[in-house]
C-alpha cells in the first residue's frame, strides 16, 4: 500500500506562482518575443530556445508583417548556428518570394551559405541561381567584393619525425584588430594534401590558425593577411610530438563501446610502460581513446591503423570488427610520438 502525503503549503504557494505568470506569458506581445529571442540568440548565445520562440513569432497572427519575416529570417540563421544548413537556406529561399524588408539579407545569406559549400555542391548552384533571379547584380558585386578583400594563404606541415600527414586538419578563425568581424563568416577548414600542403582563400585581417593530425601535438599560428601585400606568406610549421606525464600511474580505456564514453576500462601494466586491458567485442565498428592519470585530456592511440575526427576537433582511433573476437588495447608510454617531462601534459 502506498503511503499517504499531505499536502504542503509551500506547493500551494508554488503552484500559485505558477498560475499567475501563466496570462503574462499568454499576453505577451509578438515585439516582446521577438526581444526576448533576440536576446536568446545574441546575449545568452542560445540559438535552440531563440530559435523556438522566433518560430513562434512568425506563427502568430497578431505579429506584424514585417516582423513575422524579420523573425523567420533569424529563425535560420539559428538553423545555421545550429548545424542545420539545408533547412536554413530553405527558409532564405522562402523569404526571396516575399515582400518583406528582409529579402536582400536573406539573399546574401544565401550566398555566404553557398560559398562556404564544396565548389562541386549542387546546391550551392541552385542557392547562387536563386538570388540571381530575385537579385540579378547581387553575386557578381558580392564576388568582386570578395575578390578585392581576400587573399590565399598557402602553408606547409611537417611533422617532428619529418613525415607529411595526409590527413592533418586546417582550423582558421578570424580574429579582427578592429571591433566586428570582416565579413559574416569568421570560421574555415582544410586538410593539408599528400605533400602537407595546403592552400586556402581569406578575407584580408588577422587570422588563428589551429593545425592537428592523429598522432601529434596541435600547433597553433597567428598570421595577418593585409591588402598591401602582392604574395602572402607561407606557413611552415612543425607538428610536435605529444606531451605525457613524467610519470603514468594509471591508464584507462574510454570508448564509444564503454557506456558510450561515459565510463572506462582500467589497463594493467604487462611490462616496462607497457600497459594492456582485452575486452571481448561482436563486428562493428569502434571509436576509442585512453584516459592517462585520471587526466581531462583524453591521448589518441598513436599506434592505431585508423583514425577518425571527434567532436572536439581531435581524433578517436577506430577498429572495425567483422566477427566477434577478443581484442588486446594496448598503451606504449615508451612510444616516440610522445615526449616525457616533469610538468606533465596540460
Amino acid at each position: 500500500m502506498k503511503p499517504r502525503h499531505s499536502f504542503h503549503p509551500f506547493y500551494a504557494l508554488a503552484l500559485l506562482a505558477f498560475a499567475a505568470a501563466i496570462p503574462v506569458l499568454a499576453g505577451e506581445t509578438p515585439q516582446k518575443a521577438y526581444q526576448n529571442a533576440l536576446y536568446l540568440e545574441r546575449g545568452a548565445g542560445d540559438p535552440a530556445a531563440a530559435f523556438a520562440l522566433y518560430e513562434q513569432v512568425a506563427a502568430d497572427p497578431a505579429a506584424r508583417a514585417d516582423l513575422a519575416a524579420r523573425a523567420r529570417w533569424r529563425s535560420a540563421l539559428c538553423l545555421e548556428q545550429l548545424g542545420r544548413r539545408a533547412e536554413a537556406a530553405a527558409r532564405h529561399l522562402g523569404l526571396l518570394e516575399t515582400a518583406s524588408e528582409v529579402r536582400e539579407a536573406a539573399a546574401r545569406a544565401l550566398l555566404r551559405l553557398a560559398e562556404e559549400e564544396r565548389p562541386d555542391a549542387p546546391q550551392a548552384a541552385e542557392w547562387k541561381a536563386q538570388v540571381e533571379i530575385h537579385f540579378p547584380q547581387m553575386a557578381e558585386q558580392r564576388a568582386a567584393e570578395r575578390a578585392a578583400l581576400r587573399r590565399t594563404l598557402r602553408g606547409v606541415v611537417a611533422t617532428w619525425d619529418g613525415r607529411r600527414p595526409v590527413n592533418a586538419s586546417i582550423r582558421i578563425r578570424a580574429r579582427p584588430a578592429t571591433p566586428g568581424p570582416v565579413e559574416a563568416r569568421s570560421t574555415w577548414r582544410t586538410q593539408t594534401d599528400a605533400e602537407g600542403r595546403f592552400a586556402i582563400e581569406l578575407p584580408i585581417g588577422r587570422h588563428e590558425i589551429r593545425i592537428w593530425a592523429p598522432a601529434y601535438e596541435r600547433v597553433y599560428v597567428t598570421i595577418p593577411l593585409t591588402p598591401e601585400e602582392e604574395s602572402p606568406p607561407e606557413i611552415r610549421c612543425v607538428l610536435p610530438r605529444i606531451r605525457l606525464s613524467a610519470a603514468v600511474a594509471r591508464v584507462d580505456l574510454a570508448g564509444d563501446f564503454i557506456n558510450d564514453w561515459e565510463g572506462v576500462l582500467p589497463l594493467a601494466r604487462v611490462g616496462e610502460g607497457i600497459w594492456e586491458v582485452r575486452q571481448r567485442l561482436g563486428p562493428g565498428r569502434y571509436e576509442y581513446k585512453f584516459r592517462v592519470n585520471e587526466e581531462t585530456r583524453l591521448v589518441t592511440d598513436v599506434a592505431a591503423a585508423a583514425h577518425a575526427a571527434d567532436s572536439h576537433e581531435n581524433f578517436n582511433a577506430v577498429i572495425e570488427l567483422d566477427q566477434e573476437r577478443e581484442v588486446v588495447f594496448r598503451f606504449d608510454e615508451n612510444d616516440p610520438h610522445f615526449e616525457r617531462g616533469p610538468g606533465g601534459a596540460p
